[in-house]
């Protein structure tokens, strides 16, 4: 190889990793202001670009020598388990087949592979296929199964808060019964009745969601990491199939912990009627039937229509059996753990109040 390609190689290479790490790595934890990097960045291309092999020559290693600085200040922060010159290779592939790369993020398990990025406050335990933000929206990471517990648990507040107003204007109207006998005012009931159901299933439905994504996350996580120790019917199994055909959460709830475990053993028994256990029963009992007949409704399943009550009952108690679900398959796969960190470890009341503080902002904006 030529100076001139090896000068030319080793900027470009330099150019590529900094760009990868300035957008990688928020300001507030070592990183360099995007709009101030790009200014620089684009003007040694520009020079890459325009100048003759002379120019590259001569000015060349002055330009790797400043930027190996910039180098060595990332290496320090997130060092690397690769080369910087592969590490540059991944990342301009990665962007050159996929141009909206700065709106998706980076899969952690790749990020993982290639630097140590424990600095940067991410949690160890985020599934590899999770998305991390890059550009502006670096420091920020992309986890479904957060936004459906989330979004489970913003619905269970809203029916509590709908379910509140509700019977705050019934005493209302009933402390002046005879006045209030309009149909305005039974449409307004009726309604605020409506509400604490739409929520209430809703929370449900989420809730149910939540649970699936979260197995499925943990096992198609699993086959990233365990990928080269397993066989590929146990790959198949993590990815949710067996023999081509999908596989029940069920057979997922029963089967994953072995494949994931190093003891192999089999905590969850689901396939059993009589090994069943709590939360379990109730789980696929109760709430799978409701999650059914609101998906798949017949007039031989759950009942769609409640009273608010009821809803409201069967949302809470729904909210407290997921969490306990999701925690015991969680433990069932990772006995040496108390709950995923990217989660808030399960915590019910930390999930809920985060809710409370979500609904309490959007009614100061409606406000």
């Amino acid at each position: 190889m030529s100076k001139f390609d090896k000068i030319k190689n080793k900027l470009m290479a330099y150019l590529v990793y900094i760009q990868l790490m300035m957008s990688l790595v928020p300001k507030d934890k070592g990183g360099i202001k995007i709009t101030e990097g790009k200014i620089y960045l684009t003007e040694i291309y520009d020079f890459l670009n325009k100048s003759n092999r002379n120019e590259i020559i001569k000015k060349g290693p002055i330009l790797i020598s400043l930027l190996g600085k910039i180098v060595e200040k990332y290496k320090k922060l997130c060092p690397p388990k690769i080369a910087i010159e592969e590490i540059a290779l991944c990342f301009d592939e990665m962007y050159r087949k996929n141009k909206d790369i700065y709106s998706w993020g980076l899969d952690y398990g790749w990020i993982q592979s290639v630097m140590d990025f424990k600095k940067i406050g991410f949690f160890e335990d985020l599934p590899f296929h999770k998305k991390i933000g890059i550009g502006y929206h670096a420091g920020f990471a992309g986890v479904e199964e957060f936004y459906l517990l989330s979004d489970a648990f913003f619905m269970l507040v809203l029916a509590e808060e709908s379910h509140k107003n509700m019977h705050n204007f019934a005493a209302k109207m009933e402390a002046n019964y005879e006045k209030n006998q309009s149909k305005e005012v039974y449409k307004f009931l009726s309604l605020s009745n409506q509400n604490v159901a739409t929520y209430s299933r809703i929370s449900i439905l989420s809730f149910f969601a939540f649970v699936e994504a979260f197995v499925n996350s943990i096992g198609f996580d699993a086959s990233l990491k365990r990928r080269d120790k397993i066989s590929p019917e146990e790959l198949e199994l993590l990815h949710g199939k067996k023999k081509g055909k999908f596989i029940s959460l069920e057979y997922k709830m029963e089967k994953f912990p072995p494949i994931i475990r190093i003891d192999k053993k089999m905590p969850i028994i689901l396939s059993d009627s009589k090994q069943r256990r709590e939360p379990f029963i109730t789980f696929f009992k109760q709430i799978k039937e409701i999650r059914d007949a609101s998906v798949h409704f017949s007039p031989r399943k759950e009942a769609i229509w409640r009273k608010p009550d009821d809803w409201l009952e069967k949302a809470n108690s729904t909210s407290k059996i997921s969490l306990e679900v999701a925690l015991e398959f969680w433990k069932a796969c990772y006995p040496n753990s108390d709950g995923p960190l990217y989660l808030n470890k399960l915590n019910y009341e930390k999930n809920l109040n985060e809710a409370r503080k979500r609904v309490e902002i959007k009614n100061s904006l409606i406000n």
